[in-house]
């Protein structure tokens, strides 16, 4: 998806995210790669996006597995760790 397309141009190519206290960094193209998903509406242009004290946009979830979410919006594979 071209970033400046839905109104996702009003947010900068790169996305700093705080989610559950955790720091990710991430393209806004990967956040909008599946239309359907409360990401890319999130970051539609529609919606207000809170931001923290330093600036990252903040999402109020479990930060543990967030990296599995922003792996499969990249590549459309899963990978999830197996517990022993």
């Amino acid at each position: 998806m071209d970033s400046g397309t839905n109104g996702a141009k009003n947010f900068p190519k790169i996305v700093r995210l705080s989610v559950g206290g955790q720091h990710f960094e991430t393209s806004i193209d990967t956040l909008c790669r599946d239309q359907s998903s409360m990401l890319a509406v999130m970051f539609s242009g529609r919606h207000n996006v809170t931001t923290d004290e330093d600036g990252r946009y903040f999402i109020d979830r479990d930060g543990t597995h967030f990296r599995y979410i922003l792996n499969y919006l990249r590549d459309g594979n899963t990978y999830l760790p197996v517990d022993n």
